[in-house]
């Protein structure tokens, strides 16, 4: 089974940062968040859990950001304590996602059947984007390239440009 996409973009390396649920539940992912503002470090993926989940959420930052944002979250007392760090890792965009369960559902069978981990999943009608060890990049485009059907002229995988807050 193929599904035609638009196209596939790859994030440079980043880090990715789970915080764990706490208790008391403050300081929490909005004081991680505000903290990162403040030092401004772009967030690149972030997604969050809701009640009842072990984690409150997943958030990926550059790399080269990774010292600065645990340096944050240090600062915030116990949240510290509530982090892990993976890294690195490596956000893969597919579009237009269009609301397309198929796709979701076929690139987590072929995902699964070739035993890749993704460590983050976020969809929205434009894209379907996932966190993956940049160890295992090379893995996950070959599974991607035999799902998807991408258009002769497509653009590429690698974001030429980084654009960075200041």
């Amino acid at each position: 089974m193929t599904i035609r996409a638009g196209g596939i973009k790859v994030s440079p390396p980043l880090a990715q940062l789970d915080l764990a649920r706490g208790s008391p539940p403050e300081p929490g992912i909005t004081s991680l968040i505000a903290g990162l503002a403040n030092e401004r470090i772009n967030i690149t993926f972030l997604t969050r859990s809701g009640p009842g989940a072990a984690a409150e959420a997943s958030l990926c930052v550059a790399e080269t950001d990774r010292t600065r944002a645990l340096s944050v979250a240090r600062r915030l007392g116990d949240l510290d304590s509530r982090l892990s760090v993976i890294a690195p890792v490596v956000a893969v965009s597919i579009y237009p996602h269009g609301a397309n369960a198929g796709l979701l559902g076929a690139l987590l069978r072929t995902l699964a059947h070739k035993k890749l981990q993704l460590l983050g999943l976020a969809t929205s009608l434009s894209a379907l984007t996932i966190t993956v060890e940049a160890s295992h990049l090379a893995k996950i485009l070959t599974a991607l390239d035999d799902l998807l059907v991408l258009p002769p002229n497509h653009a590429p995988l690698r974001w030429e440009l980084l654009v960075k807050q200041e």
